[in-house]
């Protein structure tokens, strides 16, 4: 009579502390549950002792739009909350030329994609109730299954601690989720914005060149007239400003089209020109790079949380579907029981298996991902760095070169000390310089966005990976 109630008090004590949980972690039961976490209320006092105070529990957080302060893990400045409160209507109308930090706080603010992976993080998150429930009723089962001499005793995790870590797992899914969608969006407007600017100045290339070559088509007509160059060099002349006319004809379609391409990416119906771009990060030492990548890297993180998802819930289905030997099933009267037991064991192993096989495919893809992510960042980390050199060479050095070749032949070919041939030769010398150049600027921009997105959000102390 007095083991019955122990056991009866025992379990008062555990239905007590569950409800206690129910109110401390605001999990809604019902319409009335539900209505309280509208209004946002925590839960009733709680009068257990030694339980913890209802001010220093988390709540189930209200749902809310996306804003600036949500994107800092970008490692790019998008706190213009005035443009991005305007952004956010539906006749938003943005002014031109838009600069590049400008045009991200609009394509993120703008962004249909971004909203849906924002709310899907949003409706993980509110999970992290139903994850500290479980925890805390594992630690009253805890509680209750110490020794006499209040040691701890080992315990076998239970259905709802590992119900906890699913949980757990889901949250970090969507969060790096929503982290590779933000630095996918950023990587390709990067590119975008960089290839509308890069056609723009092409066009003014294209534009300068197209002035020289009718200069130099009257310079040859007159010296034709002057009877000190041939035909040849009026013809050469001529076709070669009817070259750049076509080439610069080829330039604003283009320009034109990559222009449309950035409106489209904003979400506008008007046109945008590129304006100023942001300044691009600097360039990364190679060896911590790798080191950095292999553990921290976006896909890495990604694929490492999929594998500690899986494990759990191959746990979680091991310990529901396996029989467990310490329930008594070879007592006499448990015959029934132990069918019960093969039936659904028998009917759960092939779930068992293929629960097995993702999560050995999942250890294979993280293993591969630490080694397919630092070789892609070694090879973003090139490409950037060939950009940045091809930057300091045609800027300092290549193309002042080529504008003083350019003017010293012309002023020689006035006179008749150079061809028009060796004339040529310079003006085609500048023209590539300089579009050389503006396709270095590009390339860098373009290569240190994917470089970025490779990298992922920095990983500080305290942050789960």
């Amino acid at each position: 009579m007095r083991m019955i109630v122990i056991v009866l008090l025992m379990t008062g004590c555990v239905v007590n502390g569950l409800r206690d949980d129910q109110a401390r972690y605001a999990l809604p039961v019902g319409a009335a549950g539900v209505a309280a976490q509208a209004r946002g209320v925590v839960g009733a006092s709680v009068t257990s002792p030694g339980a913890t105070p209802v001010g220093q529990l988390p709540s189930v957080s209200v749902r809310r739009a996306l804003e600036p302060a949500d994107l800092t893990f970008l490692g790019v400045d998008v706190s213009h909350k005035e443009l991005w409160a305007k952004a956010s209507t539906q006749d938003f109308k943005p002014k031109t030329p838009l600069s590049e930090r400008d045009s991200l706080v609009v394509f993120l603010a703008r962004n249909e994609r971004l909203k849906a992976a924002w709310s899907t993080r949003q409706s993980a998150s509110h999970r992290h109730s139903q994850a500290l429930h479980l925890r805390r009723m594992l630690e009253q089962f805890d509680a209750l299954s110490q020794r006499p001499d209040q040691r701890p005793a080992p315990t076998i995790p239970s259905s709802e601690s590992l119900q906890g870590k699913v949980v757990d797992a889901e949250v970090a899914l969507a969060r790096i989720r929503f982290e590779t969608t933000a630095f996918e969006l950023l990587t390709g407007l990067t590119r975008a914005f960089h290839e509308a600017r890069y056609e723009r100045q092409a066009v003014g290339v294209f534009s300068e060149s197209v002035a020289l070559s009718r200069r130099l088509v009257e310079v040859a007509r007159a010296r034709y007239v002057a009877d000190k160059v041939s035909t040849a060099d009026v013809l050469r002349a001529e076709m070669r400003l009817e070259a750049l006319k076509r080439r610069l004809k080829t330039a604003k379609e283009r320009r034109a089209a990559a222009v449309r391409v950035v409106g489209a990416l904003l979400n506008v119906t008007q046109t945008i020109k590129p304006g100023s771009p942001r300044p691009r990060a600097k360039l990364p030492e190679l060896k911590r790079l790798r080191a950095e990548v292999a553990i921290g890297g976006l896909d890495v993180r990604l694929a490492a949380v999929r594998l500690g998802r899986g494990e759990a819930m191959l746990a979680l289905a091991e310990r529901r579907i396996l029989p467990d030997l310490s329930q008594g099933l070879s007592d006499r009267r448990g015959e029934q029981g132990r069918d019960r037991f093969r039936a659904g064991y028998a009917a759960g192993q092939p779930y068992l298996e293929e629960l097995r096989d993702r999560v050995a495919a999942a250890g294979r893809a993280l293993a591969q991902a630490r080694t397919l992510v630092p070789a892609a960042a070694e090879r973003a980390h090139a490409t950037l760095s060939d950009a940045l050199r091809r930057v300091r060479l045609y800027k300092k050095s290549q193309m002042p070169r080529a504008r003083q070749a350019l003017k010293t032949t012309e002023a020689e070919y006035k006179v008749g000390r150079q061809s028009f041939l060796e004339l040529d030769d310079a003006q085609r010398l500048w023209l590539e310089t300089h579009l050389e150049y503006h396709a270095a600027v590009r390339d860098a921009h373009i290569a240190a966005a994917e470089l970025a997105r490779i990298r992922g959000p920095k990983i500080v102390d305290g942050d789960k990976p």
